[in-house]
């Protein structure tokens, strides 16, 4: 992929991406439920879910802009992370937009609630976000930008033009779900209450064995405590086993779903479509299990995501 190359003035700084996760062999994948690796049964379900969502999103193209932006040069600097600044604190610092600031910097969202001291933010000269062009005259008349300007911004010719370049479109955003997802707002707690007694990422597992890598997050609460959906979406399996005990799978838009363990109680039927903030069981402990939790995964496909990376409140 290659980034038109505009008037940037900022030293190059590698940002964290996703850690590669171990690999692990197809018995150990079988602790989780079967419902979880039938992708295109997921897959339908997710466009479901990805009409009940639409009430959120918008026409054509997904993004906002306007024909009046003015074609200034692109010129990006970049900001020292200070104790306290969040991402949103830094946009409006700059008179940008959270949406600008956060787009530069995260990929789908993903670490726009956790800054690092120290971390290099890069910070452009105006609103606008990237995208990817196959054909600039379609794309600019999708998102109410001349060519012409977004050339300018970018600093470059038609003739420079490849296909796999991206350009930075001024005065563009994201809008529905792709805005709540670059701005850290698609997914909430699963839980109101509790506090994460087990983080994402490898751990000693609680019953002997070793090492093992904790695909989740533990939420511990007192046993009962109300269980919410993340997002907007349909159910896509209920079930009991040895190790999750009670759990409810929800696939969501885009290929997301999530997972919720260990539960007392189960609210909700396999097919039935959900809301975001919708009560859909209760923190219990069975399976394999040493206390209440909830034990909560989010997915993309089939890979695993960090759940503190897309939701507050889960460090």
């Amino acid at each position: 992929m290659v980034i038109a190359a505009a008037a940037v003035v900022l030293v190059q700084a590698v940002l964290p991406g996703p850690a590669a996760e171990p690999l692990y062999d197809r018995q150990e994948y079988l602790y989780y439920p079967n419902e979880w690796m039938q992708t295109l049964e997921l897959e339908s379900l997710n466009e479901a879910a990805g009409q009940l969502a639409e009430r959120s999103s918008v026409a054509a193209g997904g993004h906002g802009g306007g024909m009046d932006v003015a074609a200034m040069i692109l010129d990006i600097k970049q900001y020292r992370v200070r104790k306290g600044d969040t991402m949103s604190g830094i946009a409006h610092r700059f008179g940008l937009s959270l949406d600008t600031v956060a787009s530069l910097n995260r990929t789908a969202g993903m670490g726009v609630h956790r800054l690092d001291i120290g971390e290099m933010i890069r910070v452009p000269n105006q609103n606008g976000i990237y995208l990817a062009v196959s054909d600039l005259d379609q794309l600019s008349q999708e998102h109410g930008v001349l060519p012409d300007a977004v050339l300018r911004t970018n600093d470059i010719t038609r003739d420079e033009l490849t296909a796999s370049m991206e350009l930075f479109f001024p005065g563009v955003q994201h809008s529905g779900r792709e805005l709540s997802l670059a701005t850290g707002t698609a997914f909430q707690r699963p839980a109101r209450t509790g506090w994460v007694s087990s983080r994402f990422g490898p751990r000693r597992d609680p019953f002997g064995g070793g090492w093992r890598q904790h695909r989740g997050v533990d939420i511990a609460a007192p046993h009962g405590t109300r269980v919410y959906s993340v997002q907007d979406g349909r159910v896509a399996a209920v079930g009991s086993n040895g190790v999750l005990g009670k759990y409810i799978i929800v696939a969501h838009f885009a290929g997301y779903s999530s997972l919720y363990a260990h539960l007392s109680r189960i609210y909700v039927a396999r097919g039935e479509g959900v809301s975001g903030g919708e009560s859909i069981g209760a923190i219990g402990s069975t399976g394999r299990s040493t206390g209440p939790h909830l034990h909560f995964e989010l997915r993309r496909g089939q890979l695993h995501l960090n759940p503190a990376d897309l939701i507050p409140g889960l460090r």
